[in-house]
């Protein structure tokens, strides 16, 4: 495996919001700016999805020197990019997502113990 193509880190960016709010992050180092991205990214269409990464893909190029045009992004530098990026509390909301059908049924057991059922 020779790592992903530009071609390909577009479409996974796409696909993937997550790493494409990454991605902000190291540019902007806010994260009420990777919040403001996500907002208008996770509810667009998929090619404006992909137009979207593309230019984010351009920026990251010039400003961090990511992905030139020969290079070839590994999964290592993914989720190096995606552990450098993450907050406490995007970590946190990613695990209650993840995780919410769990927490709404212990959530009802428990207010349902609580009254005494």
């Amino acid at each position: 495996y020779e790592g992903f193509t530009v071609v390909q880190l577009r479409d996974l960016l796409a696909k993937y919001p997550q790493y494409a709010a990454d991605l902000v992050y190291k540019l902007e180092k806010d994260h009420q700016k990777v919040t403001e991205f996500t907002e208008k990214y996770v509810p667009a269409k998929d090619w404006e999805r992909k137009n979207m990464a593309i230019q984010l893909l351009h920026r990251a190029q010039s400003e961090l020197g990511f992905m030139t045009a020969t290079d070839r992004a590994s999964i290592d530098d993914i989720l190096k990019l995606h552990k450098e990026s993450g907050s406490i509390l995007r970590i946190a909301k990613a695990k209650v997502q993840e995780n919410w059908s769990a927490i709404l049924t212990w959530s009802a057991w428990v207010v349902w113990i609580g009254f005494g059922g």
